[in-house]
């Protein structure tokens, strides 16, 4: 990881110097047909 803690790199993406980047992440889902055929649950609310 030492690729992102070069300070070009931390400029380019707005990082500030004195931070240290130790790990990526990547969040989402997969993009699959069979997602868009899943069925939803009714949301619970609750009221008084």
């Amino acid at each position: 990881f030492e690729t992102l803690n070069t300070p070009e790199f931390k400029a380019s993406y707005n990082v500030p110097e004195h931070y240290d980047l130790v790990a990526t992440l990547t969040l989402g889902y997969k993009s699959d047909e069979r997602l868009s055929e899943m069925e939803r649950k009714p949301a619970l609310i609750f009221n008084r």
